[in-house]
């Protein structure tokens, strides 16, 4: 999600590009040629940050690109040990990720790794998470301080857990898998994008409203 300029990003890795879509998943355009591992995307004050697996265990796992071309790739974080990359979100300067995975299949993801974005290998906290199928994707929701995670299964739901302790707060079963997908959240709705055998489905979840004006 690109909360800047309100836009969809989808990290594809057939054409080694991050897709943009409007919010009724039009789609607008493609940005750059990148990496053809790329598992995550993020954006935050005019760059792109991404999660790959060129390498498998042995190669840079995240980058940094210009938000707009592309261009102007460069080295994010030190981690070089994630065999089949991570999913990843930065929101309110924050960057929060899941822990390295061992392996192509993230059935055994539980954490959420979390640090300041300028300073990607210092954790402020590390949270086990109360997840049951690994982990698909991740999305921060700031406004109800809550982490949205996408099982990695076959048949997926998609949980609402406390961001602070890691925590269930709710599930919701989902049409589709967390196998070949992504979510992500912006202004009180969550984005759920399929795109398992080629069928590509953008689903727009409703989420209540908070209520700024109630303590």
């Amino acid at each position: 999600m690109n909360e800047a300029t309100g836009e969809l990003l989808y990290a594809q890795q057939n054409n080694r590009t991050i897709a943009v879509s409007s919010l009724d998943g039009q789609f607008l355009r493609n940005i750059g040629t990148l990496d053809s591992h790329m598992t995550s995307v993020t954006a935050h004050d005019g760059r792109l940050y991404y999660s790959n697996y060129s390498g498998n265990a042995s190669a840079q796992d995240m980058w940094s690109v210009d938000a707009d071309t592309g261009s102007g790739k460069t080295i994010y974080g030190a981690d070089v040990q994630a065999y089949g990359g991570f999913p990843m979100d930065i929101r309110g300067g924050i960057l929060y990720r899941t822990e390295l995975s061992t392996t192509y299949d993230w059935s055994n993801l539980n954490e959420l790794w979390v640090s300041d974005y300028q300073t990607p290998d210092s954790f402020q906290r590390q949270i086990t998470l109360q997840v049951r199928a690994g982990i698909g994707d991740i999305a921060v929701d700031l406004e109800r301080n809550s982490l949205w995670v996408l099982d990695y299964s076959g048949s997926a739901h998609i949980r609402q857990l406390d961001l602070d302790t890691g925590n269930l707060i709710t599930q919701y079963q989902v049409v589709g898998d967390g196998l070949d997908a992504g979510i992500t959240v912006y202004q009180n709705r969550l984005y759920y994008y399929d795109w398992v055998n080629g069928n590509s489905t953008l689903t727009v979840f409703a989420l209540t409203p908070i209520d700024s004006d109630n303590d």
